[in-house]
């Protein structure tokens, strides 16, 4: 019993964020949307392209085989990063999509608006993720974490737009599910994500 535990505790700490928002090529996502927008998306590992002096694999998001949005990112043992959509042009704070601990984690973000033609305006992000252990993800049972965000965008917190996210990411899948609310001043849309196939030349479809 106690080699089972300890078994489990080296594992746990064995585990980072990288294994649930894997990237490696060949790999590719679809998904289908409802609320605020509607029908089926496709997210895919594109080919490496040299970023901030290193190689980096994009993912890409591609609707009805249309590009639609590139993205880079960087990772550290315990957090997933964003540095941008343009290889050139990357944002000037990495953001946080979220941060892995076994014990769950939270944290807090401000710095630049992500949008070019924002200058004045700041992002604020307030998250926290925890372990979900086991769940259904396609015909499989994969450890999962859920991350629940606040982004705020504008001139202050107050009278930024908000975005409240709810995702559900699996180990060795990434994103599964996603739940988010968009409030503009009175007006407030909808958006719900969910996989329907997950497509990898290193482990069995889903």
């Amino acid at each position: 019993m106690i080699a089972i535990a300890a078994l489990a505790i080296l594992n746990s700490a064995q585990t980072q964020a990288t294994d649930y928002f894997p990237m490696e090529p060949g790999m590719k996502w679809t998904y289908e949307t409802s609320g605020a927008s509607y029908g089926l998306y496709v997210q895919e590992v594109g080919a490496a392209v040299e970023v901030d002096g290193k190689m980096r694999l994009p993912l890409i998001i591609k609707i009805g085989g249309k590009l639609v949005q590139t993205t880079f990112y960087d990772a550290t043992p315990n957090t997933i990063y964003v540095l941008g959509h343009d290889p050139k042009q990357l944002l000037l704070k990495p953001q946080p999509v979220f941060q892995f601990e076994a014990k769950g984690a939270k944290w807090d973000f401000e710095g630049p608006s992500p949008y070019e033609d924002d200058k004045e305006s700041r992002i604020f992000i307030k998250g926290q993720s925890k372990d979900l252990g086991q769940k259904a993800v396609g015909t499989e049972k994969r450890d999962c974490i859920e991350v629940k965000s606040e982004t705020r965008i504008g001139l202050n917190e107050k009278t930024a737009t908000l975005f409240k996210q709810t995702a559900i990411y699996a180990k060795g899948v990434g994103l599964v599910e996603l739940n988010e609310t968009v409030q503009a001043g009175k007006d407030t849309q909808q958006r719900k994500v969910k996989l329907l196939k997950m497509e990898s030349s290193k482990a069995a479809d889903l």
